[in-house]
């Protein structure tokens, strides 16, 4: 079942949140669907036939309000969040739903997003608040405790490499010893290592998906057995982790050995 099925489903429970994040390069696109089904009077949301569907399809849509870092800064300052706050106590215009999108929430800062903390708790009864970003960890684990957060990666893939797998199943099912020197193999070229990195990421997150859809794994059924849900995302938010601190021109070698460390306890046995 992709995203876009999972949405839907969810409206049709009456169950869709009001505040969501969305992570990963095609979360505007999840958003822009997201926001179109919380404003549709249609039965099969999004019918894509109502007054709402076709004004949110051309981007005209009053109850639909995508939001921009501002000035050359590109910043979400904290007054612009605040008057985004009381405007959200402002019934909506034409649909029984009220939309805020932030998009490239990467930033906005601390400060602004404890100003949305309280709303994100008890927002207005018509309002949703979405949150676009590449990857969650700017954003504060307050805010991210009041949203459901939705991955949505260009690079999604059905299958995982031999390469990639041994890093997960050695991580899973052998010593610590064992990952650090499998790893320590790449850590001589930063860019080979960020490069497996993804694709450990890219790979678990293809778990998730088919650990909460009932999937098989046919690969490794055992595996998957072992891996819960909340030990898959914690891993991958421990490669985000280290993938930032590369980037930030970190002592690799260290880097690596410390992943190791939290990945063996994450993922092992």
């Amino acid at each position: 079942m992709d995203l876009f099925e999972r949405i839907k489903i969810l409206s049709a429970k009456n169950s869709l949140p009001h505040a969501v994040v969305f992570e990963g390069e095609r979360a505007k696109e999840f958003s822009e669907f997201f926001a179109k089904v919380a404003v549709c009077e249609g039965e099969n949301k999004p019918c894509g036939v109502c007054k709402h569907c076709l004004k949110a399809q051309k981007g005209v849509h009053p109850d639909i309000i995508n939001l921009e870092p501002e000035g050359a800064s590109k910043l979400y300052k904290v007054g612009f969040v605040r008057n985004i706050k009381s405007d959200s106590f402002v019934l909506p215009n034409e649909a029984n739903a009220k939309v805020y999108i932030f998009n490239d929430a990467e930033n906005i800062s601390a400060v602004s997003q404890n100003a949305l903390l309280k709303v994100l708790e008890e927002p207005p009864k018509s309002v949703i608040f979405i949150i676009n970003c590449k990857e969650k960890t700017n954003l504060l684990d307050t805010v991210i405790s009041r949203a459901t957060v939705f991955i949505c990666d260009e690079k999604e893939t059905e299958s995982i490499s031999e390469e990639i797998l041994n890093i997960i199943r050695t991580a899973s099912k052998q010593s610590e010893y064992e990952l650090l020197s499998l790893l320590q193999g790449y850590s001589s070229e930063k860019g080979e290592l960020l490069r497996v990195f993804d694709e450990l990421i890219i790979s678990l997150r293809l778990l998730y998906r088919l650990k909460v859809n009932g999937k098989d794994f046919e690969e490794d059924t055992e595996l998957l057995e072992t891996l819960t849900l909340n030990r898959i995302l914690n891993a991958i938010d421990i490669l985000i982790d280290a993938k930032k601190d590369i980037m930030q021109n970190k002592a690799v070698k260290i880097i690596v050995a410390r992943t190791c460390i939290k990945l063996k306890k994450t993922l092992g046995r």
